[in-house]
């Protein structure tokens, strides 16, 4: 499948179209947020904070981490939630939420956490340097507290935070003024700056000769030696496979948009419409852009995480059988996944709660109908992950 791509826009509005690789990062399929997708029948633009608490989006609305899963959304405040209210962004430090108000036109607000009142303060406009009467100002990325970075209405823009003056200082281009990021649904900035995601609309050329539009995430590197600071853009392999499984009849649709991810940079949030409800979706990533596969940890306030450890898988290359030792020092719900390269789930190993210790789980190719190549074994607690690559050879 050829992918056809708008990239890039210059200030003088040249159209750069190239085709694009596969990230090297391998992230999972993404699964629907329940609570979300349950609450109300269309959810978009995710906001996830820094402490991985609260995860904000469309409404707009909250939803807080409860032991295992999210809570039950509740919606903001009301003198926020006005004028069409969309696209919230929440800063690092928690105490300050971006969102576009159409009033008359999409601008860009905020509102900070006043402790008086534990409540959200008035909606406050970003100011002059940052609306400007021509554009649409909407879906705002803080790689930190003081640095603001927004699309207009498609173009990548950035703006500093002054102190002094307490409004947001004068904007231009980025990453370089003559060099942009161009995407239509949504950017993200990661907190040290290495990596941005964007999502933007593309054609897909089949073997029958259409076309076919949506839209698919994409991820960038920082380059020190390409003139605009970033490296060459790559779409996640998730977006592959939603084309496929599009083109095959199992997928009612296949945007995917808006991304948001953990400071660690481990898990995504996403809007998607694979089956046709718009809604928050999440993705664990499983392999870094290095080729490693990813552990996590939860940094919950006030929660000691299980030790787990996932051992070397042994034989590996195997054939037709491999056995992997895994250890949990406290009582957990363990769920054992094994994914293929593009992140599909093939099979759960193991889904069920289990006593402190050592255990051993046997993975047979045959039984689990396996080709031969590279898949990714992951051990997942709430709080933790460990991954490991594992090579089937017939």
């Amino acid at each position: 499948m050829k992918k056809i791509v708008l990239l890039f826009l210059s200030l003088n509005a040249i159209n750069i179209f190239a085709q694009y690789q596969l990230a090297p990062e391998v992230w999972s399929i993404p699964e629907k947020v329940t609570a979300i997708s349950e609450w109300q029948v269309r959810s978009e633009s995710p906001s996830i904070s820094f402490d991985k608490q609260k995860l904000y989006f469309d409404g707009i609305a909250v939803t807080e981490w409860a032991d295992t899963v999210w809570s039950e959304p509740t919606f903001l405040p009301s003198h926020i939630n006005q004028h069409l209210a969309r696209w919230p962004t929440i800063s690092p430090n928690g105490k300050r939420i971006f969102f576009t108000w159409f009033f008359p036109g999409w601008d860009l607000y905020y509102s900070d956490w006043d402790s008086t009142i534990n409540d959200w303060g008035p909606a406050i406009s970003c100011g002059p340097n940052v609306n400007t009467p021509e554009d649409g100002e909407f879906s705002a990325a803080l790689p930190n507290d003081t640095t603001l970075i927004f699309l207009r209405p498609t173009t990548s823009q950035i703006s500093y935070w002054n102190s002094q003056a307490q409004t947001w200082g004068p904007t231009q281009g980025w990453p370089t003024p003559n060099f942009l990021f161009f995407s239509d649904l949504g950017i993200y900035v990661s907190p040290d700056w290495n990596k941005v995601y964007i999502s933007f609309g593309m054609s897909d050329t089949t073997i029958s000769g259409g076309y076919y539009f949506d839209y698919d995430i994409f991820v960038t590197y920082k380059d020190t030696t390409n003139p605009m600071g970033y490296g060459p853009i790559n779409y996640l392999n998730f977006c592959l496979y939603a084309d496929t499984q599009y083109f095959a009849g199992n997928y009612v649709d296949r945007l995917e948009g808006f991304p948001t991810l953990t400071s660690d940079g481990k898990k995504m949030y996403l809007t998607a419409t694979y089956d046709g409800q718009t809604t928050i979706y999440e993705s664990i990533m499983l392999i870094d852009e290095n080729g490693n596969p990813v552990s996590v940890e939860r940094e919950d306030v006030g929660i000691l995480p299980q030790k787990i450890e996932l051992l070397p898988a042994y034989p590996n290359p195997f054939n037709p059988q491999t056995k992997i030792k895994y250890k949990i020092d406290k009582s957990a719900d363990i769920r054992i996944s094994i994914y293929d390269m593009l992140g599909q789930r093939i099979a759960d190993l193991l889904n069920s709660e289990k006593p402190a210790g050592e255990y051993e789980i046997i993975i047979d190719a045959k039984e689990l109908k396996l080709s031969s190549g590279t898949y990714i074994v992951a051990l997942r607690t709430r709080e933790q992950q460990a991954a490991q690559k594992i090579i089937y050879i017939k």
